[in-house]
């Protein structure tokens, strides 16, 4: 276990106090570990020895994280899988994207939000950074557009840019970064006065985690790749300190039918495909059926995104200072 002072220097946390506690978690992979939890806050740091390497983002990170938990995703599959849940991601922003918007996306993936935004062609120009190899050459290759720039490279305070962005969007991205602050004041950096933001984050006060207090789903929930756990509190306190206003959302990327799945079971559904929704490979012949499971995932996903306990956060923000 590392000293909580050293944890802190190493997150760019040593100015925000030492109200931390050490919380003993079980990994993915089935390692124990230790979980460094604000008692004011709730926002968790999983301690520096279990952390990843940056050669392992590059190289080997869609081998144990993808869409089926077995085996390696194709990037070509993981975006028609997620297809649905990247025009969701999209709508959380997309009335911020008016003509010529210069859009910077950090950690694009397989490209699948960015498609949806360049089906659209009242923008200026769309950023996108991706760390992976793998991913960043399937994006060049797979979409075809003079507006598009893919930069296979890390985000960080060396990073440079022709202009000034009107929105900068990530997905699932700041969990993986070792300082946060740093991070986003990077982003303010390289926003245009009034620009907007709209950064996704998993939940570390997921009903499943928080509320239910579902052992096996903990046991899933944390992994070695997420360095950090956001709460509604500590993901706004970090972008007000940074000169933004704005406000915490909550976003359920996963269905009722998952919900259900893990208190039932205790146990992650074998894919994707079926933790995101009815699967089409289900032939559900009485519509009325279909229909009630329709409505219960989306007033589940209504009520847990207006509590703040959805698996996923969202903050949307502009720069004001």
């Amino acid at each position: 276990m590392t000293d909580i002072k050293k944890v802190l220097d190493m997150v760019g946390f040593s100015d925000l106090g030492l109200n931390w506690a050490p919380k003993e978690i079980k990994l993915r992979d089935g390692r124990d570990a230790i979980l460094w939890v604000n008692e004011l806050n709730g926002h968790g740091i999983l301690d520096p020895e279990f952390w990843i390497t940056k050669e392992e983002y590059e190289d080997e990170y869609r081998e144990e994280f993808s869409a089926n938990l077995n085996n390696k995703t194709k990037p070509q599959d993981h975006l028609m899988i997620y297809e649905k849940l990247n025009q969701r991601q999209f709508y959380q922003f997309s009335k911020y994207v008016h003509f010529d918007s210069d859009v910077l996306e950090i950690g694009s993936s397989f490209g699948g939000v960015l498609r949806q935004v360049l089906k659209y062609d009242n923008i200026g120009s769309y950023t996108a950074i991706e760390p992976n190899k793998e991913d960043a050459k399937f994006i060049r290759d797979g979409v075809s557009s003079n507006k598009l720039k893919v930069v296979n490279d890390f985000f960080t305070t060396d990073s440079e840019f022709d202009k000034e962005f009107d929105l900068v969007v990530s997905f699932e991205v700041l969990e993986h970064i070792e300082k946060p602050i740093e991070f986003i004041k990077t982003i303010h950096k390289n926003l245009k006065f009034g620009g907007r933001v709209n950064i996704e984050v998993p939940n570390h006060h997921d009903a499943l985690l928080h509320t239910f207090k579902n052992k096996g789903y903990s046991e899933f929930y944390y992994h070695k790749a997420h360095i950090h756990y956001f709460t509604p509190t500590s993901l706004n306190n970090m972008f007000s300190i940074e000169g933004f206003t704005g406000h915490v959302e909550g976003f359920q990327m996963y269905s009722a039918a998952n919900q259900l799945s893990w208190i039932h079971t205790g146990k992650p559904q074998g894919s994707a495909t079926s933790a995101l929704g009815i699967s089409d490979d289900i032939n559900i012949k009485r519509h009325d059926f279909k229909h009630l499971m329709e409505n219960l995932d989306y007033e589940w996903k209504e009520y847990v995104e207006a509590q703040l306990i959805s698996d996923c956060l969202v903050y949307k923000g502009m720069k004001t200072i």
